[in-house]
């Protein structure tokens, strides 16, 4: 998610997170919501913690050897996040 990535520190891509994850609205994304009459729900959960793209990107990690670099790229190229795609690759 480039608006989680763009915080410069842990401590707050962490805490972005698990608002994303939590179906807390970003910043702007509750004005939004009521100007388009859209529930705020709807658009607050992160778009990169897909269920089935998730598991795609842990298949893609377990059938070969990557480098970090490379399961992100894949991960934006899916949409999956990376650190819980990897997550669900060691758990398997």
């Amino acid at each position: 998610n480039d608006k989680v990535r763009k915080l410069e520190s842990a401590v707050r891509i962490n805490a972005a997170c698990l608002d994303l994850q939590r179906g807390k609205a970003e910043e702007g994304e509750e004005q939004d919501a009521a100007s388009a009459g859209t529930s705020k729900k709807a658009l607050s959960k992160c778009a990169f913690l897909n269920d089935d793209s998730r598991l795609d990107l842990r298949d893609e990690v377990l059938a070969e050897v990557q480098d970090i670099e490379d399961v992100v790229q894949r991960g934006r190229k899916i949409n999956a996040c990376p650190y819980y795609g990897s997550r669900a690759a060691i758990k398997s």
